[in-house]
């Protein structure tokens, strides 16, 4: 089988880091499939210098956040104290994508987000994740203001939403959707339909 699904993805969501990290990789080995990886900012409303999650208002989320990891295998998943404002970010990663460097960057920027627990959001942290990636870090930061990035942003959630991925991660292929982070089963059943 040889397959690419649209993947509609942010950094800061917890369930597509899990879906990253577990089930995705397992259609890549048994199914051979790719993704075409798509940022879509969870929550564009997010205040720029990011919101504290970190206290018991969260407490909650939090643990229902461990719990679902630990249920994918990942039992010591570290809840980033912060969630940032992903906008700068995802023009950066349409830079990348035109330099064929998007996996480098995307796997770099989940590994600060989640591993490091870094500010997404800073500018020097943004451009030494695109020099970690071999690219020019000035010219990066240049994505800030291209407008062509906006407006692909804003086309995709658009879309997104048109097609009713209202939550993330969002898988697409043909006219199947699979919308969420689910086990490997939930994709082999819908692959047997097909």
């Amino acid at each position: 089988m040889s397959l690419t699904i649209r993947l509609f993805s942010d950094v800061i969501c917890p369930f597509c880091y899990i879906a990253e990290q577990t089930v995705m990789k397992q259609l890549a080995i048994k199914k051979s499939v790719s993704f075409l990886w798509l940022g879509m900012e969870l929550h564009p409303e997010t205040s720029i210098g990011g919101v504290l999650i970190n206290d018991a208002r969260y407490s909650d989320f939090r643990h229902y956040v461990q719990k679902f990891a630990a249920d994918f295998g990942m039992d010591r998943l570290k809840i980033p104290d912060f969630v940032y404002n992903t906008h700068k970010l995802l023009l950066v990663a349409e830079y990348a994508r035109e330099q064929d460097k998007l996996e480098e960057f995307r796997n770099l920027a989940y590994k600060a987000y989640w591993q490091e627990n870094v500010n997404i959001e800073d500018d020097l942290i943004l451009s030494q994740i695109v020099t970690a990636c071999g690219m020019d870090g000035s010219s990066a930061t240049s994505a800030f203001e291209n407008l062509n990035y906006k407006l692909r942003l804003e086309k995709r959630r658009y879309n997104a939403l048109q097609l009713g991925i209202k939550t993330l991660p969002g898988f697409m292929w043909g006219k199947k959707a699979i919308i969420g982070c689910h086990p490997y089963s939930a994709f082999e059943k819908t692959f047997q339909k097909e």
